[in-house]
Parts: structure tokens; sequence; C-alpha cells
């Protein structure tokens, strides 16, 4: 990876200064750059700042395509093959993504969450609305949550926004730009719209199931009519077992039956991801 610029810069200032023999403004300006370059850490995890938000969203299908029907978990190296990109380019995006729940972490691999998928699949066939199928977790987010109440009541100028997600994670100018591409994500899931640096609340309407029309439409069958013989060895494949909950309704889990190890470590990942994201949403 290429060295920063700026730290270039700094080194080249310091040789001319030894050059010159002037030890009291070398380290001077040692100290100065020292100084520079200790950024404050940000309270929030944020954007990867050297990839670009279109190539984290490429990352994103990776994870997806890697893992392949059956959803495996998959390593670093799996996903930047299929990208042609540097491991440590994937490296860098993974915080961020784990943080949001775009992934689950699963060992030294990881697991692309439902909605990554689901946003995978539609991006083969129409890339303008794919990122609508992110909005489930992007919603969820701190970002979203402070932005989102503020646009329902009137429209916010991106720096205004900025602004806001600096002061809730503790960035510093220098990490504007990653702040920027928080933008990019609530834009890219549908949340809001982007017109001339204003945000505005995008409205978008819930997916209604499919409706049933003409020759689409199964008839119910009933136990005694028979025509149940797929039902049973579905359910004959299932194992569903009862959580009580004191005072409230019991939870139901089905699963199916020869997990193995890493299916059911997959699994608690998925189930720990899910119980914070509606704890979230509940409080």
């Amino acid at each position: 990876m290429a060295d920063d610029p700026s730290e270039s810069n700094v080194a080249d200032d310091l040789e001319s200064h030894s050059v010159g023999g002037n030890a009291e403004q070398t380290g001077t300006a040692a100290q100065d750059a020292s100084k520079s370059s200790r950024v404050k850490k940000p309270r929030k995890v944020l954007p990867a700042q050297r990839v670009s938000t279109v190539n984290q969203f490429e990352l994103l299908r990776a994870f997806a395509i890697a893992s392949g029907d059956d959803r495996s978990a998959v390593g670093i190296q799996d996903v930047a093959s299929i990208r042609d990109l540097h491991p440590n380019t994937v490296s860098m995006c993974n915080p961020f993504f784990t943080d949001t729940g775009l992934i689950v972490k699963h060992g030294h691999k990881f697991v692309p969450s439902p909605e990554v998928v689901a946003y995978s699949e539609r991006a083969q066939w129409n890339s303008d609305d794919c990122g609508e199928k992110l909005a489930p977790i992007i919603k969820e987010t701190w970002f979203a949550k402070a932005l989102i109440p503020r646009l329902q009541l009137r429209s916010v100028n991106e720096d205004e926004a900025i602004a806001l997600f600096a002061d809730i994670s503790g960035a510093s100018p220098a990490h504007k730009s990653q702040l920027i591409m928080l933008l990019d994500y609530l834009q890219l899931s549908g949340l809001i719209n982007r017109d001339n640096g204003v945000l505005k609340l995008e409205k978008v309407s819930p997916s209604a199931p499919p409706a049933n029309t003409g020759e689409n439409k199964t008839k119910a069958v009933s136990p005694n009519e028979g025509g149940n013989e797929n039902t049973q060895s579905r359910n004959e494949n299932i194992e569903s077992f009862v959580i009580p909950i004191p005072g409230k309704d019991s939870a139901t889990i089905s699963v199916p039956k020869g997990l193995d190890d890493s299916d059911w470590q997959m699994m608690s990942s998925m189930l720990d991801l899910y119980i914070k994201r509606m704890q979230e949403r509940n409080r």
C-alpha cells in the first residue's frame, strides 16, 4: 500500500532541515509532525477512509458471492480474490461491516447477513434500488437513528448532518470523508434523498407480498383432504424447541436437523445479531 503523501512531505521537510545543520529546527519540525500525526480515535466505528464507498458496496456483494448458496463463512482472502483486491483492503472495511451487522464475525471468518445476500442478488437484476435491501440493517445504526428523526421534521443540509455525526462519534476534521460516507450508506439503502447538499427523508414503501392471481392461486388443503405429504416430510427435517418467558408469550425456534458444530456456531452468531437488533428497536 502506498505511503500517505502527507507523511512523505513531512519526511522531506525534516531531511532538508537536517542538511542545513540546524538541529534545533529539525527537532521542532519532528515534534510538529508527531503532533499532527496523532489524530484522536473516534468513539464510533467509521467506514474505511482509504476505500471508496463504491468499492465498499462491491465488497459487500463479494462477501455474499463468496459465501455461496449454503451461506458458509468466508475468509478475507476468499473475498479479496473475487474483486482482485489486496486482503488488506478487505481488512480495513471489516470493522465497520461487523459493527453495523452487515457481516457477522465467525471465528476467523465472516458470514454475510441475509440483507447483504438479498442486496447482492437484487443487484444482479436492478442496480438502481438494490441498496434498499440493506435498509433494515442501516436504519438501526447510530447514524441513522441520529439523523432520521430530524429529517422527519425538516430537511437538513449535509454540513449540519456531518457536524451531528462528528459530535456523536467524537470524530475530528480529519475524519470528514468518513462521515460523508455515512450519508452514502443512508442514500444507498434508500433511507434519505440527497439533492444539491440538502437531505430529505426518502419515503420508501414497504414491500408488499406478491399477490396470487389467476392460475397462480393455491387452494388451501385441509388435513382431511390429503395432500400433506410434503408438509410432513418437511416437518421431519425440522426440530423445534420452545423457550418459556415468564409473563409473556413463549419463543419458538425451529432449526433443520443434522447441523454440525460450525452450523451451530453460525446460528449462535446470527441469533445474537438479531437479538441485539430487536433490543435496540424496542428501547
